[in-house]
């Protein structure tokens, strides 16, 4: 709510500290710190706060010489944070889309349907109903769906550093609870939390 304060997770940190440098790294995040979203909204236009943009650049700048690329959901708080980490890393590039990343994501399968969905089961209980059951109307399943994602990811370059994929809580929240083996969830990503992926990963 108001009067919050956000910090870049000292998980983030840890996954980019642990991650191997000599290889291709994708740190798979979620947007930055956003303006509230309204009741019953997707929020589609919802914007990162002043702080956020702040916390983004700084991300950025603790990813210099190390930053190679960053790919977001199509959504303007994604792109604007990706664009705010490339400026604090001190790379001159743009941020690439994807839909896969948000706006359908890689869950949704008939618009309509996952809309509907979404008004019936409360937010929260969400991304555990999907860990839980693997798939609700109008969603792929998500194990296929995560693999497919991952597989996108991992292949998608070959040039060592990190690059960054920035989306939304439910898809990184599910994504990584997936990879993790989580039949449930204990709570959603943080703004700026994720984790890092690279090939011959222990999975």
């Amino acid at each position: 709510g108001a009067g919050m304060s956000y910090a870049i997770p000292a998980s983030t940190l840890e996954a980019l500290a642990g991650a191997p440098r000599d290889r291709p790294v994708h740190l798979l995040m979620r947007h930055s710190a956003r303006f509230p979203i309204p009741d019953g909204e997707v929020g589609e236009d919802v914007g990162l706060t002043e702080e956020g943009v702040r916390l983004a650049g700084e991300l950025g700048a603790l990813l210099t010489g190390r930053l190679r690329s960053v790919t977001s959901s199509p959504v303007q708080r994604c792109v604007h944070t990706g664009e705010q980490m490339l400026i604090g890393a001190g790379v001159s590039g743009e941020v690439m889309t994807s839909r896969r990343l948000g706006s359908p994501g890689p869950f949704v399968v008939d618009g309509e349907r996952a809309w509907e969905t979404f008004c019936q089961v409360e937010y929260s209980q969400l991304m555990a109903r999907m860990l839980a059951d693997g798939a609700l109307p109008g969603f792929r399943g998500i194990h296929e769906a995560v693999r497919s994602l991952v597989a996108h990811i991992l292949t998608s370059t070959e040039r060592p550093g990190v690059h960054v994929w920035v989306s939304h809580d439910s898809i990184v929240g599910v994504s990584l609870g997936v990879l993790l083996g989580r039949r449930s969830t204990e709570r959603w990503p943080l703004c700026l939390e994720g984790g890092c992926l690279w090939e011959g990963q222990e999975r």
